[in-house]
């Protein structure tokens, strides 16, 4: 990645620690949250809100 015009040590160490992010909470998500919380978690989109705007 040194030879990309413009690739400072900066931008390497912050892609490097995105990836490493990314990966853990894809594995996570996969690998080690319990079925209950992932089901409580699918299901947050779909709930009604108590909360009444007033627009």
């Amino acid at each position: 990645m040194s030879t990309i015009e413009g690739m400072d040590i900066t931008a390497s160490i912050a892609l490097v620690l995105f990836v490493a992010i990314f990966l853990y909470v894809v594995y996570y998500a996969f690998f080690v949250m319990d079925k209950a919380v992932e089901s409580e978690l699918s299901s947050l989109p779909l709930q009604e809100d108590d909360l009444k705007l007033n627009l």
